[in-house]
């Protein structure tokens, strides 16, 4: 989706989307005191499970490369970017 659409659109919606909902769930996993998102997240759907490669693409596929796009509003790209940090902080 993001190389064959977002990027050649030169918008990031769902891109930007997704850190947002990753963002969310970490945010809401550290208030409601747990050790974090769940180990087991996406078991039987993919080999590993857990958070991690969702970081991984996060940081990959997202933040190691967000300043190479092009952009139709140059905004997007420190928004995405911003949300990428927020992720981590």
């Amino acid at each position: 989706e993001l190389e064959e659409v977002e990027i050649r659109s030169e918008e990031f919606p769902f891109t930007l989307a997704f850190v947002r909902l990753i963002r969310t769930l970490v945010e809401a996993s550290l208030k409601s005191g747990s050790e974090g998102l769940p180990l087991l997240l996406g078991l039987g759907q993919r080999d590993p499970t857990g958070i991690e490669p969702y970081l991984d693409f996060l940081t990959r596929t997202v933040f190691l490369r967000f300043t190479s796009w092009s952009y139709k509003n140059a905004r997007e790209m420190w928004d995405t970017g911003v949300a990428v940090l927020e992720v981590y902080h």
